[in-house]
């Protein structure tokens, strides 16, 4: 009898591991990550949430984008920084595909700062109050900018420079 007792405690820990495992997998074949601390560095494709925001943050950046084919959703959450130079809310460099869309940016040096990023889109967001400027795209090729805000930016709301 103690032997199949031990069997069936088995039997029940391993079907209890397989349903964990299958509840886990579900999850992250969903391909959601959700960010919920700050600053935050992306350096894998997929689809990020923001789930936080940020007042008076002193970093050189809240989110850095080092990856292509992301899409990050601000889900209405508010970066804010403190103005000082050198500091981007969001900053993407050298990739491709990258999505940035309903997040509000304020009080940063740049609020969204493109550096050489191609085939993007920037979307239904909100830069204002930021020392420089609220969304700036340097060295960077076939994107598209719909439906933001750019306002009470220290210099221009939005940027190109080639």
């Amino acid at each position: 009898m103690p032997i199949r007792r031990m069997n069936v405690a088995v039997f029940c820990t391993a079907l209890i591991i397989v349903a964990l495992c299958g509840v886990a997998a579900a999850s992250t074949s969903e391909g959601i990550t959700h960010i919920t601390t700050l600053p935050y560095t992306i350096t894998s494709p997929g689809y990020y949430v923001l789930d936080t925001d940020c007042s008076n943050a002193g970093w050189h950046y809240a989110i850095k984008i080092t990856a292509s084919d992301v899409i990050l959703d601000g889900n209405g959450h508010t970066l804010d920084g403190i103005g000082n130079s050198d500091t981007y809310g969001v900053w993407a460099g050298n990739v491709e595909n990258v999505t940035i869309k309903n997040l509000t940016v304020t009080d940063w040096r740049r609020g969204i700062y493109w550096d050489n990023v191609d085939g993007g889109s920037i979307t239904g967001c909100i830069a204002s109050s930021n020392d420089a400027y609220g969304i700036y795209l340097d060295s960077s090729r076939s994107n598209t900018i719909t439906n933001n805000t750019a306002s009470s930016n220290g210099c221009v709301g939005i940027r190109l420079i080639s």
